[in-house]
């Protein structure tokens, strides 16, 4: 008898602020997609920036990958055949997604823009999620979290209490743009931060809609 696959999935993503929106993101597609017996979604880990990021996210996924296993061990039913056991084990298959900004890839599928050494190697990155046992994949910002977040400017709007946004000069980075956008709110948007508030008043599910491609891979295990 064949054992039941049931998906784990552990998004392993870049600062606060990203944990906030991942946790949304998780928070909708848990609503939308229910069928918990065919894929576990985990809580978002938060790798904290880029420094290391081969070695860090392989650590972190590891350790959810050890901690779950612990906490989903099969309690023994003694009253049961073997045969019948057997037919109640299930076979984890545990996916790390990496959410990332492209701009930090050397082979993304999109140049390097803003960045002249991208400090993650794609394939290198992927293998050390394998040597682990686990089915490496990447949501990809195109070319960061931020240009997302600026798809939604009324929430931004609303968020920072102004009338409008200003308008900004197009080679900036999606952070430098929010982060003088911010400044006319009075407020300060550092990168991998925490924006108390922030994700609240964006539509995230529109912005998810805006990507599913970007998050093919992901829809396609929990559908």
């Amino acid at each position: 008898m064949n054992k039941r696959e049931v998906h784990v999935i552990i998004l392993l993503v870049e600062g606060d602020t990203e944990v906030e929106f991942y946790s949304k993101v998780r928070e909708l597609l848990l609503k939308k997609y229910q069928d918990t017996n065919k894929f576990k979604f985990l809580r978002p880990i938060n790798i904290k920036g880029i420094g290391n990021y081969k070695i860090n996210a392989a650590r972190q996924f590891d350790f959810a990958v050890k901690k779950f296993v612990n906490e989903n061990k099969p309690e023994k039913n003694h009253k049961l055949k073997k045969s019948e056991q057997k037919e109640n084990k299930i076979q984890f298959k545990f996916h790390a997604f990496m959410c990332i900004d492209t701009d930090v890839l050397d082979s993304a599928q999109k140049p390097a823009r803003f960045r002249k050494n991208p400090p993650i190697n794609e394939c290198d990155t992927k293998q050390t999620i394998k040597d682990k046992g686990g089915i490496p994949h990447f949501v990809k910002a195109v070319y960061s979290i931020e240009d997302w977040f600026l798809e939604d400017s009324d929430g931004i709007v609303k968020y920072l209490k102004i009338d409008k946004i200003h308008k900004f000069k197009n080679n900036q980075s999606g952070a430098e743009k929010l982060k003088n956008i911010f400044k006319q709110g009075n407020k300060i948007y550092t990168k991998g931060g925490k924006s108390e508030g922030f994700i609240d008043c964006l539509n995230v599910e529109q912005i998810l809609n805006n990507h599913t491609n970007e998050f093919k891979e992901l829809l396609d295990l929990i559908k």
